[in-house]
Parts: structure tokens; C-alpha cells; sequence
């Protein structure tokens, strides 16, 4: 006898096997990441850390600058 879930924030319908791997709903993504997007979600996180760390590094000069300027 299979049991089917329904999962009420992403609106699909689910088997019990679906809680491999810390199956989730993301709002980030606004999907469930599961056993199958597992990898894509990692990447996901991986490239917006990097584009973070990139803008901060382009942006740092030109604040740092901004709060130097005295008063004349």
C-alpha cells in the first residue's frame, strides 16, 4: 500500500520516498530541493556567495573612499 503526501507550499503530490536527503521547500527558489536537484541547489548557493564576494570587493574602494571625504 503506498501512502501519497501532499505538499501544501509547493502544491505537488509526493510518495513516502520523497525525504531523501533533507527534502525541503526553498523560498530562495521557490521550489523543493530534494535528492534530485540536491547538486543544482549547492551550485546555486555556491555562485551567489561568489558574485557576493565579488561585489563587495569592487564596491569596498569606492565606499571606503565616499566616508573619507572631509568636510571643507
Amino acid at each position: 500500500m503506498y501512502v501519497i503526501n501532499f505538499i501544501i507550499i509547493c502544491l505537488l503530490f509526493t510518495s513516502p520516498r520523497c525525504i531523501l536527503k533533507m527534502d525541503h521547500h526553498c523560498p530562495w527558489v521557490n521550489n523543493c530541493v530534494g535528492f534530485t536537484n540536491y547538486k543544482f541547489f549547492l551550485l546555486f548557493l555556491f555562485y551567489a556567495i561568489l558574485y557576493t564576494v565579488y561585489v563587495t570587493a569592487t564596491v569596498t574602494k569606492y565606499f571606503i573612499a565616499f566616508w573619507n571625504v572631509s568636510e571643507e
